[in-house]
């Protein structure tokens, strides 16, 4: 049992593996199945909340131990809320969490299950029964469950998901959030570089009169002293370091190599996710 279902624990993978759907955060699972008998959990009572409120079966909000049956429930409201938008219970905004909780909780058992999925198709409302009229230790019908929802879909259709469709007109190694913030700071940084580079300014003796170099040459000198770096060039592991800095912090996002692409006139990172998902 996972034991904390909700959208936020749930990714997309990258490129060829764009369809497919992946779990994070495994820190909360545990066995339905004894490891030592062999057998199903018992189902007791007392326990405290595991997991998040919104997204939690009533069992689970009850102080139940957890089951299948609770997991399931959990995607229910995740599939609800994906639909619809929102959940009833999302505008409780009690500052005390033990009566937030309970308050989420009666909403809950209070709501009809088809006024929760009204506006949904039916395969909701039938999903949720189901689920929510399981026993303790009842194995779920899984392609019963997935045949509701196949149901009502046109499988003549090939959809495409919208991840997808938004990056026709971009390329998939490239992000235009990171690339924008990426060549903010290399412009600031080729500029504070300049700047360094510039000597302080002095009469001309005779020697630099005869060699006869222009106003105009000399920057143009200045220019190419700080133009784009060779990729041994020290100048690129600072430039690594505050990157790091400043997408760190997403979690997700990890620059790993900086390769000079001089078409573009600036340094042009590859950035590569962690893992294969996103």
């Amino acid at each position: 049992m996972h034991r904390d279902l909700k959208p936020d624990n749930f990714v997309i993978g990258l490129r060829s593996l764009k369809h497919k759907l992946y779990l994070l955060d495994m820190g909360l699972c545990n066995y339905y199945v004894d490891p030592i008998t062999g057998k199903h959990i018992q189902s007791t009572t007392g326990k405290p909340l595991i997991g998040t409120a919104k997204f939690a079966s009533i069992s689970t909000q009850l102080g139940m131990e957890q089951s299948r049956r609770d997991d399931l429930e959990s995607l229910g409201y995740i599939m609800i809320y994906l639909y619809k938008g929102n959940l009833p219970w999302h505008g409780i905004q009690e500052r005390n969490q033990k009566e937030r909780y309970r308050l989420i909780m009666e909403t809950k058992m209070a709501l009809p299950i088809e006024e929760l999925c009204s506006e949904t198709p039916a395969c909701f409302c039938k999903y949720l029964n189901y689920v929510r009229g399981m026993k303790f230790d009842k194995t779920p019908n899984y392609k019963l469950l997935q045949s509701l929802f196949k149901e009502n879909m046109n499988t003549e259709i090939k959809l495409e998901p919208d991840w997808c469709i938004r990056k026709i007109e971009q390329k998939e190694e490239e992000s235009p959030i990171l690339s924008k913030s990426i060549i903010k700071l290399v412009k600031d940084i080729q500029a504070q570089q300049v700047i360094a580079n510039k000597k302080v300014p002095h009469e001309a003796n005779e020697d630099e009169l005869s060699v006869g170099i222009s106003h105009n040459e000399e920057e143009e000198q200045l220019k190419e002293e700080s133009s784009i770096p060779d990729e041994n060039d020290k100048r690129i592991e600072p430039l690594k370091s505050i990157i790091v800095k400043e997408f760190d912090n997403w979690g997700s996002i990890t620059p790993l190599t900086a390769k000079p692409k001089k078409r573009f006139g600036l340094l042009d990172f590859k950035l590569r996710a962690k893992g294969n998902s996103q």
